[in-house]
């Protein structure tokens, strides 16, 4: 007896030796596509939280990734925000994704986006299953993991949520999947989902905080289908689990333990695309109420563009990067209303302009620090057709392009309506090599105008500004044939 103890042990551990030396390789794990930003925000959010607090934290599906743009409302709040999402996950996996960040940062604000609060339960969705699992490959904390295996999977599940060489056995008779290009590729998959040689997560962000926008607005050809074939969404048939509704007692609790305010946010689709949402708002809100938080319901009251959603037929659809705009000024508008003594001003501390100063998002919201030369200061306080512009200015933001902003405060003395306007300017730059007088428009931006705060804003190519001429405001319907940039 043993002998055979003592064999079985040494063939357990031969193969537990292999199979983790199998895992090692990446061989059963090619992370490719939206995965890599997922693996990627994990890790921005370890790299980030060694020094700093997230203040504003948002959680959901690929809703919440595409529908908000946390570096925009980091600088419109003076906070730092952060999202953590994954494709198709569950509201279930989303709150043991927050246990594990409790570890490591407690934000003042916490917003779940309402689309992964669904009707999934463990049984009626394979999709949703092979999400969550990848969404669990995603996360670093072993304790968090280990803890939350047994609520996320059925037992015979387990296996598949640890080994990757397991969960995608069938790579051996699949004969699109190279096991030794998988291996080869390894470097560099970990180059993209870390901060790797280049300081970039996925090669294109020195300070990564979960967006992820990739899709052109909607165009003529679907919209008209819209219309001829009607919704694919209907609100009157979405429902919540009821393990949902458990979790989302749970997760009400740990803010509550944690001091952390909770509050819900809906990301639109295309009005189009579906039908009877007051009946879901009506639903949703009922099993929301007795926890007694907000939510802003983006879907109501709509008011957004073609533009702002991805040019594509079906009900699982995205807002586009300008989509992600609207939307963030919205969250703002309410963190504002509602929040506004939470959230930490930022502004002046030392890490956070080192991260959004001298960025496309920073300028509209703030002014620039005295004496910083890279900007170049054209108006300030001073009267342009009986307006007072507050600043006007430019500054490089790459070595492929600059911007050039303007502000004003509307009053009821003003009797335009700014929004119809543009700021024009006429001065001699040297673009190109090339020394001339130019007339530069500067369009009035509704993404970062609030209220009376008016922003014209632009980008232009990469330029110096020698001589101001003159400025005025130029109505939109006016064409002027003067170059432009």
């Amino acid at each position: 007896m043993k002998r055979i103890t003592i064999k079985f042990f040494i063939i357990s551990s031969i193969i537990i030796a292999v199979v983790l030396k199998i895992e090692s390789t990446n061989a059963f794990n090619p992370i490719s596509g939206t995965d890599l930003y997922t693996h990627a925000r994990w890790n921005s959010l370890y790299d980030l939280t060694e020094k700093d607090t997230i203040d504003i934290l948002i959680m959901g599906n690929s809703r919440s990734y595409n529908g908000i743009n946390p570096k925009q409302l980091s600088c419109a709040t003076s906070s730092l925000s952060f999202i953590i999402g994954a494709p198709g996950t569950t509201f279930k996996d989303t709150y043991f994704s927050f246990k594990e960040i409790l570890k490591r940062t407690k934000p003042k604000l916490l917003v779940i986006e309402t689309y992964c609060i669904n009707n999934f339960s463990y049984t009626n969705s394979s999709g949703a299953l092979q999400s969550i699992l990848k969404s669990f490959s995603a996360k670093i904390n072993f304790k968090s993991k280990l803890e939350s295996t047994p609520f996320l999977f059925g037992v015979n599940d387990w296996p598949y949520a640890w080994l990757t060489s397991i969960r995608n056995h069938n790579y051996i008779f699949d004969e699109k999947q190279n096991l030794k290009e998988n291996i080869e590729k390894t470097p560099q998959i970990e180059e993209s989902i870390k901060k790797g040689s280049d300081n970039k997560y996925v090669g294109k962000y020195q300070l990564y905080l979960g967006k992820y926008n990739g899709n052109s607005g909607l165009k003529k050809k679907v919209i008209e289908r819209y219309k001829k074939e009607g919704p694919l969404t209907n609100g009157a048939t979405r429902f919540v689990s009821d393990t949902h509704k458990e979790y989302l007692k749970k997760l009400n609790t740990l803010c509550l333990e944690n001091n952390v305010e909770l509050m819900f946010l809906t990301i639109p689709v295309y009005s189009e695309s579906i039908k009877n949402h007051d009946v879901f708002r009506n639903y949703f809100g009922k099993i929301i109420k007795p926890l007694n938080r907000n939510w802003l319901d983006l879907q109501n009251n709509y008011d957004f563009l073609p533009s702002h959603f991805d040019n594509v037929y079906k009900a699982a659809h995205h807002t586009t990067a300008d989509g992600s705009f609207a939307c963030t000024k919205k969250l703002v508008d309410f963190i504002d209303n509602k929040y506004q003594d939470l959230i930490p001003s930022r502004k002046s501390e030392k890490s956070w302009l080192e991260k959004f100063y001298n960025t496309e998002e920073y300028f509209p919201y703030h002014s620039a620090i005295n004496n910083d030369k890279k900007v170049i200061k054209l108006i300030e306080n001073k009267n342009v057709d009986g307006i007072i512009v507050k600043e006007c200015a430019y500054t490089s933001i790459t070595q492929n392009y600059g911007i050039i902003w303007g502000k004003t405060t509307i009053n009821d003395s003003i009797n335009k309506n700014l929004k119809n306007y543009n700021l024009g300017l006429i001065a001699k730059v040297k673009m190109d090599g090339e020394v001339k007088n130019i007339q530069i428009i500067i369009p009035y931006s509704d993404i970062y105008s609030n209220g009376k705060k008016i922003v014209f804003l632009t980008r232009t190519k990469p330029l110096e500004i020698q001589q101001l001429y003159r400025a005025n405001f130029i109505e939109n319907k006016k064409k002027n044939s003067e170059e432009s940039i």
